[in-house]
């Protein structure tokens, strides 16, 4: 199974010139806690999280730049990844939510752990395989 199987298309995004007062609207109007920060041209140059928000605005105050405030290191999975290696990030660093980028870096959607439990609880081959990559986990 592919991240394309499961990828939630049409994300929303926010331009790094986007206001960080803006981008808390955003996240409200979507019940999101994170937005992919994208360039002209829709590639990922970062990400925008509710706890980038809240540390730096408790400091600094909202008026300023998502570009200011935005995570730029940023974990990402491809569209055409195998599932594992979402899975593998979502292990490993704990986000509960992951951009996907096609191969120019065009985000082309968000990829969630939820998506995951959906995925997984619909398809009894993908718990299997599940089970499999925890126990292998387990071992590291």
């Amino acid at each position: 199974m592919q991240v394309a199987e499961l990828v939630r298309a049409h994300p929303v995004t926010v331009a790094q010139d986007a206001t960080v007062s803006e981008s808390a609207d955003l996240m409200h109007l979507y019940q999101t806690r994170e937005l992919p920060v994208t360039d002209d041209a829709g590639h990922l140059c970062g990400i925008l999280t509710e706890a980038d928000i809240w540390d730096f605005c408790t400091a600094h105050g909202v008026d300023c730049k998502v570009s200011e405030v935005m995570t730029r290191t940023v974990h990402c999975v491809k569209e055409q990844d195998p599932i594992f290696v979402a899975l593998e990030v979502f292990f490993r660093e704990g986000f509960k939510c992951l951009p996907v980028v096609d191969d120019r870096g065009v985000v082309v959607g968000t990829l969630s752990r939820c998506d995951l439990l959906v995925a997984m609880f619909d398809n009894p081959r993908f718990s299997d395989l599940l089970r499999l990559f925890s126990r292998s986990e387990e071992g590291k």
